[in-house]
């Protein structure tokens, strides 16, 4: 596994050399300094709600076409995380570079200051990406594939709800940059610093009222001997048919069901999650 040494310039400085730097795949791949370049142009740094990021990281998704990437808010994302022991965050990015291939890039942050770069060959669906393809990142250093191919698995997660249709970004919906004109041409404009999304919040407030209700009508069934108590239903995603004769596709997460609402008096949040169109890369 290849472990990354911290530039000895400033960060804004190291990411402005990346204009300079593209060699080929996959030294391309080995290297951070391309996925933080595409970063550099939004840096948007995402910050899940806590309960909604242990739901996400055990979501079951699937055979979920890599194809679904294409909807990233932004070219590259940074993700914090709290719920994977010892990660501080990662960058990530969908490489669509007709020169060679398509790529899905990880930067992974952990908290003891290594940086891990790993890039995988995009396969027809995330699964065979995973298992199949080569896994590029651990030149010189003997790796555990297995351990890695989880925990990028479960990091997926995280990313795939940034692309789903009725993903709850605040406070207000991220775009993927937009050139502008300038005295010398057009020019992407790079901002000054990075900026915070909220993710999932209002979802995180509406789902731990609705356990908290769930767990006192169990301590109440316990000592009623009540049986059909409300229960919960893993969340998971769904790569959803929807369109003209249902020839379109978009990638829905669906959060946790609660079963038995009507008989036991919980209500669903008085404030529906925000959902949001997500318009394709082009």
């Amino acid at each position: 596994m290849k472990v990354l040494e911290k530039p000895t310039v400033g960060f804004s400085e190291f990411c402005l050399e990346v204009d300079k730097r593209f060699p080929s795949f996959p030294v391309k791949a080995m290297d951070p300094t391309y996925l933080l370049g595409r970063w550099r142009y939004t840096q948007g740094v995402y910050a899940l709600d806590p309960l909604i990021e242990k739901e996400l990281l055990k979501s079951d998704k699937g055979e979920i076409p890599t194809e679904a990437l294409r909807y990233l808010p932004e070219w590259a994302v940074y993700i914090s995380t709290r719920a994977v022991p010892s990660l501080e965050g990662f960058f990530f990015t969908f490489s669509e570079d007709g020169e060679w291939g398509n790529t899905l890039l990880f930067l992974l942050i952990w908290k003891d200051g290594v940086e891990q770069n790993f890039a995988l060959e995009a396969r027809e669906t995330l699964h065979e990406s995973l298992e199949v393809a080569t896994l590029y990142g651990n030149r010189g250093v003997d790796v555990d594939r297995k351990a890695i191919s989880q925990l990028l698995s479960r990091l997926f997660n995280l990313v795939l709800y940034l692309c789903s249709k009725n993903r709850e970004i605040g406070p207000k919906a991220p775009n993927k940059p937009i050139p502008k004109k300038t005295k010398k041409g057009t020019r992407y404009l790079v901002p000054s610093h990075p900026r915070m999304w909220e993710v999932a919040f209002r979802k995180g407030a509406d789902l731990r009222r609705k356990l908290k209700q769930v767990s006192d009508l169990e301590v109440e069934g316990s000592t009623t001997g009540r049986k059909n108590r409300p229960h919960i239903c893993r969340a998971h995603f769904r790569w959803q048919a929807c369109g003209k004769a249902w020839k379109d596709h978009e990638l829905r997460w669906i959060d946790p069901q609660f079963r038995g609402f009507r008989d036991s008096g919980i209500q669903p949040g008085e404030q529906p999650a925000v959902q949001r169109d997500v318009p394709p890369a082009n």
